[in-house]
C-alpha cells in the first residue's frame, strides 16, 4: 500500500515537473522569432510587431492568460477566442 502511494506521489510529480517545462518553454517560444504576418524579427515579450503593426499576443477571453494572437482556442482553459475582425 505505501509503495502504492510512493509510486502516485512520484508521478504527480513528475506531471507537474512536465506541466512546468511546458509553461517554460511556450513563453521563450518566440524569442528570436519572426512575426507571422511580416516575417520581421521580433523579441519574446513584444505585443505588438512594430514593422507591421500586428498583434503578437492578446489575453485569453476566458482566463486571461498570454496567448498567440492568431490561436482560435486558448492552449491553457481551451476556450475560444472572439476576434474583432471575425
Amino acid at each position: 500500500m505505501v509503495l502504492i502511494f510512493i509510486l502516485l506521489l512520484a508521478l504527480l510529480g513528475r506531471l507537474i515537473i512536465a506541466e512546468l517545462e511546458r509553461k517554460g518553454q511556450d513563453s521563450s517560444a518566440r524569442e528570436g522569432g519572426n512575426c507571422p504576418t511580416c516575417a520581421a524579427s521580433v523579441e519574446a515579450d513584444w505585443l505588438v510587431c512594430p514593422q507591421c503593426g500586428a498583434m503578437l499576443e492578446v489575453r485569453c477571453s476566458g482566463c486571461n492568460g498570454r496567448i498567440a494572437a492568431y490561436f482560435a482556442n486558448c492552449p491553457w482553459c481551451g476556450i475560444r477566442q472572439k476576434r474583432a475582425n471575425a
